[in-house]
């Protein structure tokens, strides 16, 4: 490759992501052939307008390059060339925690408990230094990681560990800070207070390590549902199966350390990161061989002794789990061996390391660790999973013997999301034991909450018709028994949401009011102005065979296949099956790709789904907000339990996306999923001027920083930008400024004890 980049000489590309890719790279030096070697990471030009992606990159360079501790990767530089972001960072020769374990459950060689405990010690103590850190003026940076994983967790082929990734984390300094009601990490890595969004501090990063240190020493995951809200609850609900039961040879005093980290109040587990790595050196020190950084490094070289190549891991926001066997795992590329490296976080690319590792394997090279059954563990517990990917869905996991699939990330390319939905459908048909347990539990425990169910909404018949007639109805959701022309039950004196669909046209969608004196004109199809892209759509059920209908037609026993369905709308889609509630739902397809599903259809006689309907608002792009009711659910994706017979108002609301607003009465199904695209809208520019009092502030706009006092002209997309400033104190303050297309817009800004004043000036 050899190409130029700023100070920087492009080796390979070594990771992309939805986000960002990265390189292998050299920086130059002006004098004595001076040269080092860096990862270099950069943002996709085109994302430079996504001021939200372009904050969380700065955030990740800005929180990690304080930070200096041989536990966390350094960064070396944050700048611009052209109009291209970039971060150079320490490169690491290794891999990450979790190739590691699938590389050794390949090579029969599994990660030994020792050295699981080392690498999770050593991860403590970087993130105890970063938890701990102070500014240049001694006030704490309060930094939390929020997202430990097996994948931001590296090891080099000499034995040293890294943490990286610090993109979502919280921080004092922060240019970006999370809404409310929105969540930072991976589902299956959270502490219980982080799933509830809840102020959270550095007991919830010890909680998450306790999370790989379970995985990694017992080999099964811990929470991991068959959906996001299954894993929610398992995760909510926090309880965990000792170890010894899974394992009967699990050292007690281990399991002690890891019941104590999973502690589902704060004020019960290790009350620092220190805490848990000291209990963890102590266990290592009692044991019958040392295991340091040599000892370690030579299990690394041993196991990717033959040189093997590079990949990248793009980490969904939702979770990537430790794995059963090699594998492309969701959003990521390349081949076996590699590992994602400072790349993280929802939509960022990984970077790779641990090409050229050459040579035999070490003299010293541990014995493997006596495994489980792998046909046995591959009924009982699913083996070791991956999982969700950014829609939610999860492939089939099983031992090293079993073909393995999984998903391919689809927010960067949204083309790929048949390969995504067609990965869930390689399911084992029992996931863990303890995950069924606890799931069930947890709606019995809502059946019996005594909370009461209102009875249906009052209906009226309202006339409706379409030309040419025939059409099917979609009623707030819901599937009508009868077509066009028809008297149709809407919600009385509520706003309904009507779709009718027709073979021949593109579907009509209507909102009317529940009167019948007033019924809407004849509803008049009209052909497509172009010819339709088209996709295909796959439906399964769980259980099997359930009876599905797509646009209101009648398909016949799942699984069922529709080939030819245009693009760019919404088909509805219900299963029905004798003895369990409906499904129902709207899917948007790609085009030219396959796009399957697999629905969950509840027992009848679920207690918590005679109380609640299971809803799932999945739109694109991600962390869409969704709204119910006037009351903020969060980023999508999200997934509710609402109480059932209610009639919904839904708003969901992205900037520079068009606004959907639907109805929906949640009754007759079990569970309803809503998975759409919104509508990107173009946008003009205009002019921002900005000044600050008081003097002697540094002004961040967008992915730019400041010096001059006031920042004048520049031109920016109509719309509200953040603007950050520094004061002299090292305090900051953050406001938004609207600014419209066309226009000189002209802000001063004061900051205030606290917050800050705006004035526009006209």
């Amino acid at each position: 490759m050899a190409n130029t980049f700023g100070k920087y000489q492009l080796i390979e590309k070594i990771g992309e992501g939805g986000m960002a890719e990265v390189y292998l790279a050299k920086q130059m030096g002006d004098l004595a052939g001076f040269e080092k070697r860096v990862a270099l990471k950069t943002i996709y030009p085109h994302l430079t307008e996504r001021e939200d992606l372009v904050v969380m990159f700065l955030d990740e360079a800005r929180i990690a390059a304080q930070l200096n501790h041989p536990n966390i990767v350094q960064i070396y530089d944050l700048g611009k060339v052209d109009d291209t972001l970039y971060i150079a960072m320490e490169y690491i020769h290794g891999q990450d925690l979790r190739r590691i374990c699938e590389k050794g459950i390949d090579e029969d060689n599994f990660l030994p408990r020792e050295f699981a405990a080392r690498i999770i010690a050593d991860a403590a103590a970087g993130l105890h230094y970063a938890h701990t850190s102070t500014d240049e003026q001694g006030r704490p940076r309060n930094i939390v990681h929020r997202d430990v994983s097996p994948q931001n967790i590296l090891v080099s082929m000499e034995g040293q560990v890294k943490m990286v990734d610090f993109g979502v984390a919280k921080a004092e300094d922060r240019l970006g800070h999370t809404q409310a009601g929105q969540r930072k990490g991976k589902l299956s890595y959270m502490s219980p207070e982080q799933l509830e969004s809840k102020n959270v501090d550095a007991r919830s990063d010890v909680y998450t390590l306790g999370i790989v240190l379970y995985e990694t020493t017992v080999g099964k995951r811990l929470f991991r549902g068959r959906s996001d809200f299954e894993t929610m609850n398992l995760v909510a609900n926090a309880k965990v199966t000792p170890p010894s039961e899974v394992r009967p040879d699990f050292p007690a005093e281990l399991e002690a350390i890891i019941l104590k980290a999973l502690q589902k109040e704060r004020e019960d587990r290790y009350q620092s990161a220190q805490e848990l790595q000291m209990a963890l050196e102590d266990w290592l020190h009692a044991q019958d061989r040392r295991v340091g950084r040599v000892e370690l490094g030579e299990y690394m070289r041993g196991l990717f002794s033959e040189g093997v190549g590079v990949s990248a891991v793009d980490a969904p926001a939702e979770d990537v789990g430790v794995p059963t066997s090699p594998m492309n795992d969701v959003g990521e590329v390349g081949a076996e061996g590699g590992h994602g490296h400072g790349a993280g976080h929802g939509n960022g690319a990984g970077h790779g390391h641990g090409r050229g590792v050459g040579g035999p394997p070490p003299s010293r090279r541990p014995a493997p660790q006596p495994q489980p059954d792998p046909a046995a563990d591959a009924q009982a517990d699913g083996g070791w999973e991956v999982d969700e990917n950014e829609f939610g869905d999860y492939g089939d996991f099983s031992n090293k013997k079993t073909k393995l699939y999984a998903g391919l990330g689809a927010l960067a390319a949204v083309a790929t999301i048949a390969i995504v939905a067609w990965a869930m459908l390689n399911t084992e048909k029992d996931l863990a034991t303890d995950e069924e347990k606890a799931y069930a539990a947890a709606m019995e425990k809502m059946g019996d909450a005594g909370v009461e169910v209102p009875d249906p909404p009052a209906m009226v018949g309202v006339d409706l018709a379409t030309e040419p007639a025939g059409a099917a109805v979609v009623v707030n959701g819901l599937l009508a028994e009868a077509k066009t022309p028809g008297t149709f039950d809407l919600v009385a004196d509520r706003p309904n949401e009507v779709v009718f669909y027709h073979p021949q046209y593109p579907p009509k969608r209507i909102v009317v009011g529940g009167d019948a004196d007033e019924a809407p004109e004849k509803v008049v199809f009209e052909p497509y102005d172009k010819e339709p892209k088209t996709g295909t759509l796959t439906i399964h059920s769980d259980p099997g065979a359930g009876i599905v209908y797509i646009n209101g037609e009648r398909l016949g026993a799942a699984p069922q296949t529709v080939e030819d369905l245009p693009a760019g709308i919404d088909h509805h889609v219900e299963v029905r099956k004798s003895g369990h509630w409906s499904f129902a739902g709207f899917f948007g397809v790609v085009p030219g790709e396959n796009n399957a599903f697999q629905v969950k259809l509840a027992p009848e006689d679920s207690a918590g789904r005679k109380q609640y309907v299971e809803v799932t608002y999945d739109a694109i792009p991600r962390d869409t907000a969704v709204t119910i009711d006037g009351e903020l659910k969060g980023g999508s994706r999200v997934a509710v339990n609402q109480i059932r017979n209610q009639h919904v108002h839904v708003e969901l609301a992205k900037p520079n996306h068009r606004t959907q607003d639907r109805y929906l009465l949640l009754r007759d199904v079990g569970t309803f999923t809503y998975r759409t695209f919104l509508e990107p809208i173009s946008r003009e520019k205009g002019t921002l001027t900005v000044s600050v009092e008081p003097e002697g502030s540094t002004i961040y706009i967008g992915s730019n920083s400041y010096d001059s006092n006031p920042v004048k002209g520049l031109d920016l997309l109509e719309g509200k930008h953040t603007v950050v400033f520094e004061l002299p104190d090292g305090s900051r303050r953050e406001t938004k400024v609207e600014v419209y297309p066309k226009m000189k817009n002209v802000y001063e800004l004061t900051a205030t004890d606290g917050g800050v004043d705006v004035k526009r000036v006209d």
